[in-house]
């Protein structure tokens, strides 16, 4: 009885691997099989068709998390990957995609589309996939009838669809020829907008004295090692730089233009210590009062110049590169006010800090601005007719505002008879030498005066009566 029984158990026990075989199950062993009470009450003798049987043998995902990969630029129905499953489908279930199946492209068309009786995923919408905006999709795939849920995720694959492109079609910089290779005269910069493409780069052109280099990688521009730059060879170098993809043929092209300043090795040096000028006090803004001048021995050394001291008022300005000193626009001089202006003049090297000085000294002359003014109309006088020719009757006065504009006057109408004269200089009038009044004869006179000034031909006139 015992025997009938073992060899009864083992043979379902055969039966029941047989079918696991089948289904692509792994097999059970005597103690694995008594561990499992489904599978021991069918090793025991269940029927094979009873309910915890056939769960056993529907077909589920398997394994339950599964990756595919298909190009981005892959069109409508291309087939992605086939969800892998094990053992028999009861002819009832379906697959269906239950989640995760985005619609990148907003145009209501999900990305993928699975076969429900196959299982096969493909490309649904080919607009919505675009590595560069969504690199991956996790779809959750339900597997109906007792076969259980799946992820499946499908990541694009970046294609070349852009090829490199410079920031800037040249890159300038300029260095002194004393740099080191170590310094890093310009950095070159071009974008790839692949999700996988990267940019390398390399000079193409312009460096056949092998002069520079370039970082591969970082796009940074120097000196080779062991090289310099020298100013008086060439004070320019323009090289081509290319920018290649790493995931296809195409490239682009910018310039780097470096030019080479000359070391700083003179100062400059005004021609003169001091430069004088003489102008009259209406000049204009437009008249050049003097010119400075320096020089600098460097290669490309240029001088500038400025006014930096005795010029607190602001009435001058210099050119600061042909060193013309002129009134500034809209000053004047006025010779009442101040005869002399010493300004200081630096030249300033646009290679360096080193300057020069120098002064220039500007006289100003007066001009003729005024008239001469009498202080009175009339200077009256009475005097009795005895008085003497020694005798000063009346003193009259003008005043002339220029600086060195003088006055002198003279008697010019009501003297006929010769009777008076003036001092030019003070303007006191008396009696002509030797002449007398008399009462008898005129109780009255009425001299005109007229004042002349040194300067110009202005002049005054007033009455002594």
């Amino acid at each position: 009885m015992f025997l009938k029984s073992w060899i009864q158990s083992l043979t379902n026990r055969m039966v029941f691997n047989g079918a696991r075989r089948r289904y692509g199950l792994p097999t059970l062993t005597r103690n694995s099989a008594r561990r499992n009470p489904v599978v021991s009450a069918f090793v025991a003798g269940s029927h094979l068709e009873t309910l915890e049987a056939r769960q056993l043998l529907t077909a589920m995902i398997d394994p339950a998390t599964q990756m595919f990969s298909v190009a981005e630029n892959s069109t409508a129905t291309t087939l992605v990957g086939i969800v892998a499953t094990t053992g028999a489908p009861d002819g009832g279930q379906e697959f269906s995609i239950i989640a995760g199946n985005n619609d990148v492209d907003m145009d209501t068309n999900l990305a993928f589309a699975i076969d429900a009786t196959t299982g096969e995923i493909t490309v649904n919408d080919a607009g919505d996939l675009d590595s560069e905006n969504t690199a991956t999709f996790t779809l959750s795939v339900d597997f109906s009838g007792g076969g259980g849920t799946g992820t499946i995720t499908i990541n694009l694959i970046d294609v070349d669809e852009f090829n490199p492109i410079f920031t800037l079609d040249d890159y300038p910089a300029t260095v002194a020829e004393n740099i080191s290779d170590a310094v890093v005269i310009a950095t070159v910069s071009a974008s790839e907008a692949d999700l996988t493409g990267a940019v390398s780069y390399a000079i193409t052109a312009g460096n056949g004295a092998g002069l520079f280099e370039i970082n591969a990688t970082s796009g940074e521009v120097s000196l080779a090692i062991g090289q310099s730059l020298d100013a008086e060879a060439t004070t320019s170098h323009v090289l081509t730089v290319t920018a290649s993809e790493s995931d296809g043929p195409d490239t682009d092209i910018a310039t780097v233009t470096i030019t080479v300043t000359d070391v700083d090795e003179f100062n400059p040096v005004f021609t003169l210590d001091d430069y004088p000028a003489t102008v009259a006090e209406n000049i204009s803004d437009a008249v050049v009062i003097a010119t400075v001048s320096a020089s600098e021995a460097d290669l490309t050394g240029a001088v500038s110049f400025a006014i930096t001291a005795g010029n607190g008022a602001g009435l001058f300005e210099i050119n600061a590169t042909s060193g013309e000193v002129s009134l500034a626009t809209g000053q004047s001089l006025n010779a009442e006010a101040a005869t002399s202006h010493v300004l200081t003049v630096t030249a300033s090297e646009s290679d360096g800090s080193g300057t020069d000085t120098a002064t220039m000294t500007i006289t100003v002359t007066d001009v003729d601005e005024f008239n001469p003014v009498f202080t009175l109309s009339n200077y009256p006088a009475t005097v009795a007719e005895n008085i003497s020719d020694v005798f000063v009757i009346a003193t009259v006065s003008a005043t002339e505002a220029d600086l060195n504009g003088t006055v002198s006057y003279a008697i010019t109408a009501g003297n006929g008879a010769g009777l008076f004269e003036i001092d030019a200089t003070s303007g006191a009038v008396s009696l002509l030498t030797g002449q007398s009044l008399d009462a008898e004869t005129a109780t009255g006179y009425v001299l005109t005066v007229t004042a002349s000034e040194s300067d110009g031909l202005g002049t005054d006139t007033a009455t002594v009566t």
